[in-house]
């Protein structure tokens, strides 16, 4: 069927449009036919951080997530962290093999963490039920995968443990962060019901 609000191609049993977020319902479309508010939320409840997930945030964080990845699976993040000045070999020869197989693991989780990022975004799209629950499970995911890189080069490769009580203060901003999204999903959550 037709979205009777974008004129895009939906499923039949859709009950919210996947393009522009208007309701399905027989309501709905009677009520923008008449030429009033298709949907009553869409005004009370704005959609402008979900565009910018869909359409920006979650591809940018999927592709910048798969270039860091690599460059830990390759050791080339230490050659862009020192503008060239130092290579993997260095790095692994001062703190040992241990830091070696950390970067390594840490690299294929960040990049099978960033291809989540499409399935987030994809579930997000289609309005699905529990997509907003995947977006949280996303954010948690990333704290907690820097925050367990963080200890892995502490314990395993020999460095300075420092580096993971600095990580604290991003545990509490993504635990913020979180909280704002579950604010800002839970007023559309009529949205979400694919």
């Amino acid at each position: 069927m037709l979205c009777y609000k974008c004129n895009r191609a939906i499923p039949d049993n859709a009950l919210v449009c996947p393009n522009c977020g208007a309701e399905m319902s027989v309501y709905a479309r009677r009520s923008f036919e008449s030429g009033a508010d298709a949907n009553p939320f869409t005004s009370l409840t704005p959609m402008v951080w979900y565009k910018v997930l869909i359409y920006f945030s979650l591809y940018a964080s999927a592709i910048t997530g798969v270039i860091n990845g690599i460059s830990y699976l390759t050791g080339y993040i230490y050659a862009i962290q020192s503008a060239g000045k130092i290579d993997a070999y260095m790095i692994y020869m001062e703190y040992g093999k241990g830091l070696m197989i950390t970067d390594i693991v840490y690299g294929i989780i960040s990049v099978v963490y960033s291809l989540f990022a499409l399935v987030v975004r994809s579930k997000l799209a289609g309005f699905k039920k529990n997509a907003p629950l995947y977006l949280y499970i996303w954010y948690g995911l990333g704290a907690v995968i820097s925050f367990g890189y963080a200890v892995s080069i502490g314990v395993f490769g020999n460095v300075p443990n420092s580096y993971g009580l600095m990580q604290f203060p991003q545990l509490i901003g993504e635990a913020v962060f979180i909280w704002i999204n579950y604010i800002y999903f839970s007023k559309r959550k009529h949205f979400f019901v694919n």
